[in-house]
């Protein structure tokens, strides 16, 4: 009988355990699932580093991420603003986006890099899903923008000849 009974608890304390991981896979699986441009953003800013350090290589892999990204996004669950600016850039940011894959030097990267940027930004600024500070900063010398998330200047249109050129446009 002491075995029947020992039996049955664990069953019961088992069937518990099931049902709290499965809640708590439940409930980690849809914030995983939240949708949100920070993905986005981060293969872009991943894009942005490789491009201040001038490698083109590692350029056109963030921005195959960046691709990704994108397209795993899913605008109809963004906040309303966020998803009109989403939807609105998406094709253009895609069509850059390959357009830096494709290229295998780094100053057409960069050229495609500019406009990319300006269509980012639109999507960054109206975003609810990004909480960490992002600025927008802009080089006088290209006459181009790029968003970073560190407000010192790290200029991706010359790299290392003009590292700290450019100045913080707008903030969010």
């Amino acid at each position: 009988m002491p075995d029947i009974k020992l039996n049955l608890l664990k069953h019961k304390i088992m069937r518990i355990i099931h049902t709290i991981l499965f809640t708590l896979l439940l409930v980690t699986g849809v914030s995983a699932q939240t949708p949100a441009v920070q993905p986005v953003l981060a293969a872009y800013l991943k894009m942005k580093d490789a491009l201040v350090k001038s490698d083109a290589v590692k350029t056109a892999e963030y921005a195959t991420e960046l691709i990704a990204a994108i397209n795993s996004t899913d605008v109809t669950a963004l906040k309303p603003k966020e998803s009109k600016s989403f939807r609105a850039e998406k094709e253009n940011l895609l069509k850059l986006s390959d357009k830096i894959v494709a290229a295998k030097d780094i100053e057409k990267q960069r050229s495609a890099f500019a406009p990319l940027s300006v269509s980012m930004w639109k999507i960054v600024k109206t975003s609810e899903s990004i909480s960490s500070k992002v600025y927008y900063q802009y080089c006088p010398m290209k006459k181009s923008y790029w968003i970073s998330t560190e407000e010192n200047i790290k200029n991706p249109y010359y790299g290392s000849k003009m590292l700290t050129c450019g100045n913080v446009s707008d903030k969010k």
